[in-house]
């Protein structure tokens, strides 16, 4: 486990961590070499990740998630595909997820209006 709100704010890592600077990841900056994904590059940010920089458009975007699946749950009938069983519920990781290693197979009909 780690803060993902405290990665960022690291003094060791960088100079004023509590202040908002951006230039500081253009080239040639102390941020240069860094990702917030893992990779060839250092991990000392999480942009959106946490706290009080988290993404100030999630909220939308939940919204604009929950619309989406219900248009298509209105739209269309769901069904498992006729060949390949059931839902298989076995999960594995990735990155700093927890995603199906088997991944999900629908068959979508559009509802008839």
């Amino acid at each position: 486990m780690f803060m993902a709100e405290d990665i960022g704010r690291d003094p060791k890592a960088w100079t004023d961590p509590e202040e908002f600077w951006p230039e500081r990841f253009l080239d040639g900056g102390e941020g240069e070499d860094v990702s917030p994904s893992p990779g060839p590059k250092d991990i000392r940010v999480m942009p959106f990740g946490a706290g009080r920089r988290h993404c100030p458009g999630a909220g939308l975007a939940v919204i604009q998630a929950k619309c989406f699946v219900a248009a298509l749950v209105r739209e269309f009938e769901w069904a498992l595909p006729a060949t390949g069983g059931g839902v298989d519920h076995t999960s594995t990781n990735a990155l700093f997820l927890k995603v199906m290693a088997s991944p999900l197979r629908a068959c979508i009909v559009p509802r008839r209006s």
